[in-house]
């Protein structure tokens, strides 16, 4: 049975490591090294179109979803759900396929993956491999550093933060998930007003007057509420209205943009407006979808961020 030592470059080329091992041992007369090199890349190979399909259905899902008639809400939410699903499905099955690749690894046994190898063992989609490999390894390295920083930016002492992202405690998306996702916006709230500038907070009622009172930039990352137009607050049983801001005094001298993601927040849009007047408003009179909001967050976000007073 191979020893540890001589497992290790085997079991790392099934874990990522493949493009380096094929640089370090280009040469190397070691046949089954050379095999687990290979399965390694052939996984990288797989692993690009599906992903590749997977964000072309999510953009699909969102063009298509968006136009629906907006009074068929229940076939819009089932064809978004339908085009969830499908879209994952290739990613899924590369998985499987991962895990099968580890498995044999205690066997010091590679199974060809048929078509994928045959293709992977051509010049072309072998340099591929490598580099599309690299890439997203460096991509990996430098999500772990936004993810930290972004973590970091909104830890700090906030209570008056400039910029507000007000989160749906019931979703089962942690809070680091929307730290990350806030994290262009924070950067720039840092580098303009210093710490505790940005603020990442479960959407309650009191922390949506205080953003409301002390904020610049608002994002409300919610489901919508009911009736159509109000924030679904967390832990609470009634939604918030535009009245509600309206008792509490309003906008805050500071507030000037407020995006709503909220599903049909668009049906109180007038009533919104005014409340928080004079600040920019965005609302949506139909279903939305994580992916519009996220790309959101990081392209007009950030021209809105840095236009700030």
């Amino acid at each position: 049975m191979p020893s540890t030592k001589n497992k290790l470059p085997k079991i790392l080329a099934h874990l990522g490591f493949a493009p380096q091992l094929w640089f370090h041992c280009k040469g190397n007369e070691d046949i089954p090294m050379q095999r687990h090199i290979q399965q390694g890349l052939h996984l990288y190979l797989f692993l690009l179109p599906a992903l590749i399909f997977l964000l072309l259905v999510q953009a699909l899902e969102v063009v298509i979803g968006s136009n629906l008639p907006i009074a068929d809400v229940p076939t819009v939410v089932r064809f978004g759900w339908w085009m969830t699903i499908s879209s994952w499905i290739p990613l899924v099955l590369w998985g499987v396929f991962w895990l099968t690749s580890i498995i044999q690894i205690s066997r010091d046994t590679v199974k060809p993956m048929n078509l994928i190898s045959r293709i992977g063992a051509l010049n072309v989609p072998k340099t591929i491999s490598v580099g599309w490999g690299v890439f997203l390894q460096i991509g990996i390295l430098l999500l772990v550093l936004v993810i930290a920083r972004g973590n970091h930016l909104v830890n700090q002492n906030n209570a008056n933060a400039s910029v507000y992202l007000l989160y749906a405690e019931e979703t089962s998306v942690p809070r680091w998930v929307y730290a990350t996702g806030f994290y262009p916006i924070a950067e720039i709230a840092f580098w303009r007003w210093g710490e505790g500038s940005a603020a990442v907070e479960p959407l309650t009622r009191e922390s949506l007057e205080n953003a409301f009172r002390e904020g610049r930039l608002i994002v409300i990352a919610s489901h919508g509420g009911d009736p159509p137009g109000s924030v679904a607050l967390s832990s609470a049983n009634d939604d918030y209205l535009p009245s509600a801001a309206d008792r509490m005094g309003g906008a805050g001298q500071n507030l000037q943009f407020v995006y709503f993601s909220g599903c049909f927040a668009g049906a109180l849009e007038s009533e919104w407006a005014q409340s928080l007047s004079p600040a920019k408003i965005i609302t949506f009179n139909r279903v939305t979808w994580v992916l519009e909001h996220m790309l959101w967050l990081w392209t007009d976000g950030v021209i809105v961020a840095l236009d700030l007073r």
